[in-house]
């Protein structure tokens, strides 16, 4: 739902007036959105299941990119 919801109102929003993205989200936020999903599906590739540890590396880089974006936006 919180993909429907960006998609609709960042959709709807873009028909009535150009939105600007920041430098940040064009430069480190998109690109690191795109590496987290190629994660997410290297790890589902197994029998569409996520083991615990896989779990663990997403929540371990999770924690180091939040600041890390947090600083360039």
């Amino acid at each position: 739902s919180n993909i429907a919801n960006i998609g609709l109102v960042l959709g709807i929003t873009s028909l009535i007036t150009p939105v600007p993205a920041s430098t940040g989200v064009r430069t480190i936020a998109a690109p690191l959105l795109l590496g987290f999903t190629a994660f997410c599906v290297f790890f589902l590739r197994t029998r569409w299941q996520m083991r615990r540890w896989e779990g663990a590396v997403l929540v371990l880089l999770y924690l180091a990119v939040v600041p890390l974006v947090a600083s360039h936006l």
